[in-house]
């Protein structure tokens, strides 16, 4: 075992494990549960999750996180809870869209109002999980898509932001200028960076007042630390919008170069219904939010048809796209 698996957060994520493992042991899914052997899966694997304590293969257990039409959800989840946070902790659950949906499934569930003992041991299980991806230099899971999933479970950011805010050693600001890279795009044109049924107004002003409280002076720190010159962070309280041109959902569009001038990067694109992430990470220092604002490119001159590079390929039914 590595030196790094012996730390007191991972030593909390395994105690928080076990303690799932005890309370949820004998779990099984509604005697009158059912679902469709055409789409879902045979009687033979409903009968699996009827029958406490086995283990589900890997496939079965993907089936069963992922249905929506289970009619005794809370059942489900308690009984596959074990094997599929052992799963999440280790990287082995890929979401089609992001890990918001593995969110979801918990708040689907309701958790929350789960018996005291129950939703205690989820509750220490996602603290345990979220302490540990934010002190682990090489998480299985990227602590900005944990935080998406732990958002959606509890319908909250806060806890989880001051989590992070109390985490100031140079892991968690490495973890912070990866997330910023991630999310700045969307946050540049008021999105939420992941999907959410919840409020995403909220969230998003709430992630935003965050980043821009506690994010500037930690990633010039980062970037100290790199040996590379600290990033211009004064822009940040007054970050431009483009004037005129098009819309989606009637929110102006950022030009496109603003955000693709870095490269690449992870951010997700839609095409044809499905999310994309590209695998190059630019450097939390290139990032378009630490710019200085008269580095921003002018409202455009060009045909507005140009800068509808990021979106070109939406559903139209799905993002109405307006022009201004």
């Amino acid at each position: 075992m590595k030196n790094r698996d012996r730390t007191p957060a991972r030593l909390r994520l395994d105690s928080a494990l076990d303690g799932l493992s005890a309370v949820f042991r004998g779990m099984s899914a509604h005697p009158d549960e059912d679902n469709c052997e055409c789409h879902w899966g045979s009687a033979e694997d409903l009968a699996l999750l009827k029958t406490p304590d086995t283990e589900l293969d890997p496939d079965l257990l993907r089936r069963t996180w992922q249905a929506t039409d289970w009619t005794y959800k809370a059942s489900v989840l308690r009984r596959i809870l074990p094997q599929f946070a052992t799963a999440l902790t280790r990287g082995l659950i890929a979401p089609l869209f992001g890990m918001e949906e593995v969110g979801r499934t918990f708040h689907r569930a309701k958790w929350q109002q789960w018996p005291t003992e129950q939703a205690a041991a989820v509750e220490i299980f996602l603290h345990a999980w979220w302490d540990h991806v934010l002190t682990d230099p090489d998480p299985a899971v990227p602590p900005y898509e944990v935080l998406a999933l732990i958002a959606e479970a509890s319908v909250t950011l806060s806890p989880w932001l001051r989590t992070w805010e109390t985490q100031t050693h140079p892991t968690a600001d490495q973890h912070l200028a990866e997330a910023v890279t991630h999310w700045e795009c969307k946050l540049l044109g008021d999105y939420l960076p992941w999907d959410t049924w919840h409020d995403e107004d909220g969230m998003r002003a709430g992630l935003t007042a965050w980043l821009l409280l506690h994010a500037p002076a930690r990633l010039q720190a980062h970037g100290a630390s790199e040996g590379a010159a600290p990033p211009d962070t004064a822009a940040w309280p007054h970050l431009p919008r483009p004037l005129g041109g098009p819309t989606l959902a009637g929110v102006p569009l950022l030009n496109p170069e603003s955000c693709a001038a870095t490269g690449p990067s992870n951010m997700d694109v839609r095409l044809n219904g499905s999310r994309h992430r590209t695998s190059e990470r630019p450097s939390s220092r290139d990032s378009p939010l630490l710019r200085k604002q008269d580095s921003f490119p002018k409202e455009p001159e060009a045909d507005p048809a140009e800068h509808l590079t990021l979106v070109e390929h939406l559903d139209p039914v799905d993002v109405p796209l307006d022009h201004a």
